[in-house]
């Protein structure tokens, strides 16, 4: 299931979906440079929702201390504070591993060598991703984590509305919660004909300019849902 985008966000996907297309083709200075930019305008539009995700915590941390003698105020209070925890260990794994990869890739240059948008220094490189995720088996981990959040997120949903998560499908949880989540991640994904972990088909042969808004976009994807559900 699609996550509701803003028109910015929209945008920024589409030319995402673009430069991937235009990136099987030829790998220049000026598609890196793009990426980089990408993931800039992913970084900024990231750093908004987590705003509305504090602010919205906080609104209803503020209603739970002006009455949390009432049962729902208190219930309310109590499964925000678990959604945003549920979450909480994913998106830090996230960032320690774009940290652990930009450390591989040199750290981001002054941005003199891309017209004013600092890159890493290694942008090119399509190795240091499979390392990580594919030799050492971070990518498993990663998919795992990501696919529990949302199991997570689907049985506080599922018994928020008086339902029961597992025998009541996912697409009627949501329908009568009204809410739109990240869609299930599978093991594995076809790919001309042939079934490929997908940790691997995520990353397999994007320089590193391509890959950091690949892992910034599963960010977003995650900080949509749990404003979504806020």
């Amino acid at each position: 299931m699609s996550l509701p985008k803003e028109p910015r966000q929209q945008m920024i996907n589409m030319m995402y979906l673009v430069l991937m297309a235009l990136l099987a083709m030829n790998v220049s200075k000026t598609l890196l440079k793009a990426f980089g930019l990408v993931d800039e305008s992913l970084n900024t539009a990231n750093a908004t929702q987590q705003e509305k995700i504090s602010n919205a915590l906080n609104d209803i941390s503020v209603t739970f201390e002006r009455d949390s003698t009432k049962a729902t105020v208190r219930n309310i209070y109590f499964t925000s504070k678990a959604i945003s925890q549920y979450a909480k260990d994913i998106k830090d794994d996230i960032a320690s591993l774009k940290e652990e990869l930009i450390t591989m890739s040199g750290g981001y240059d002054d941005g003199s060598s891309f017209e004013g948008v600092p890159m890493l220094v290694e942008c090119k490189n399509s190795d240091f991703a499979l390392q990580l995720l594919d030799v050492r088996g971070d990518g498993p981990i990663l998919r795992n984590a990501l696919n529990d959040t949302r199991k997570r997120w689907l049985e506080t949903i599922a018994e928020m509305e008086d339902m029961e998560y597992g025998k009541d499908p996912d697409s009627t949880i949501l329908n009568k919660a009204g809410v739109r989540i990240m869609d299930e991640l599978p093991e594995t994904v076809e790919v001309d004909g042939a079934q490929v972990p997908w940790h691997y088909n995520m990353v397999k042969g994007l320089p590193m300019a391509a890959v950091m808004p690949t892992l910034t976009q599963l960010e977003s994807d995650l900080l949509s849902s749990e404003i979504e559900i806020l």
